[in-house]
């Protein structure tokens, strides 16, 4: 009997390369609810977060799992980051926004699913990453810029007690793995995979290594790539209040190398290429910096690692215990 998994992130926790390993798989079938989400975002965004109306739509919503249960494969993914994490530049991604795609996201999905799957990480490391993923989209702004702009964001998509409220209540089997555990030891982590969630690993089961199928971030290229998103910028900046022919055009094209360009040049490019790229722009020290974060640590330890450490549904006191010290440090290395 097929079974019904829904993968609900967390971003920048190994989706991109866990989706193409399902993808590959001879015995899954994965689906992006991609449309899905955006509608949900909508209505989100059109009752402010506030869950009495949209309660209402969503229960309309129709996600029939009979459509899932006839195909022939072992196990059936419906997969997106983008259930539980709101990327968080977007300007109305608020605290209670998220909240409440937190509950419609529930709602829709875990009653037609066998389990529920997510993935955690260090959250010092997410909220870094979080920040290189910003700049791999085409932000400029330094790191302590980001984080000072949305610290509330972050907390909320970080708010494990309340995303847990949301899932358990529709879901009797939410299973939580660390990325730290499939980065140490992949055989251990597809072995704990197939325990919790209780289905067949996918054939074959192992994680891509191409850069274009883990969305792995080369962080030395970090400065480099900021520097051009600001340039690129600029370019916007001076063009959009002038007149001239093809404007549409020429200011799409500037919008699609700041978005895709440099981010494929940064991540595809060899060492040399990019070095050469850095040194065009005056650029010569890619060491990491370390970054005070005590201030989102003290909320961090709340609504993330104590949750944590006081649910069934995370088993592992060695990533555990990492958590807490780092947190305890309060500080990041970043590019």
């Amino acid at each position: 009997m097929t079974q019904i998994v829904t993968h609900i992130g967390m971003a920048k926790c190994l989706s991109t390369a866990l989706q193409s390993a399902w993808g590959r798989a001879e015995n899954y079938q994965i689906f992006r609810p991609t449309k899905l989400i955006d509608q949900i975002d909508l209505i989100v965004s059109d009752n402010n977060g506030e869950w009495q109306a949209l309660g209402e739509i969503v229960s309309k919503q129709q996600l029939k799992r009979e459509r899932f249960e006839q195909l022939d494969c072992d196990v059936v993914m419906l997969s997106s980051e983008n259930m539980t994490t709101s990327f968080t530049m977007e300007a109305n991604a608020g605290p209670s926004w998220i909240r409440s795609k937190h509950r419609a996201m529930a709602s829709l999905f875990a009653s037609c699913s066998d389990s529920i799957l997510l993935l955690v990480r260090d959250p010092l490391s997410w909220t870094t990453s979080m920040y290189y993923q910003h700049i791999k989209q085409g932000g400029t702004l330094a790191f302590r810029e980001y984080v000072d702009l949305c610290q509330q964001n972050i907390l909320a998509n970080l708010d494990i007690k309340a995303l847990l409220d949301c899932f358990n209540h529709s879901c009797k089997n939410v299973v939580i793995l660390p990325l730290e555990l499939a980065r140490h030891d992949e055989a251990t982590f597809w072995d704990e995979y197939r325990d919790r969630l209780g289905v067949p690993l996918p054939n074959p089961s192992k994680l891509p290594e191409q850069p274009l199928d883990t969305n792995v971030t080369r962080t030395s290229s970090i400065a480099t790539h900021r520097k051009l998103n600001s340039i690129l910028q600029a370019l916007d900046n001076t063009l959009r209040w002038q007149q001239y022919n093809d404007k549409d055009a020429v200011l799409k094209g500037l919008h699609m190398t700041k978005t895709w360009g440099a981010r494929r040049a940064m991540s595809l490019g060899s060492d040399q290429e990019v070095s050469t790229i850095a040194g065009l722009i005056g650029l010569t020290d890619f060491s990491p910096r370390t970054k005070d974060m005590s201030d989102l640590s003290v909320a961090l330890m709340e609504c993330f690692l104590e949750p944590l450490k006081a649910s069934t549904q995370f088993p592992y006191p060695l990533w555990l215990k990492q958590y807490e010290d780092n947190l305890k440090s309060g500080s990041v290395l970043v590019y």
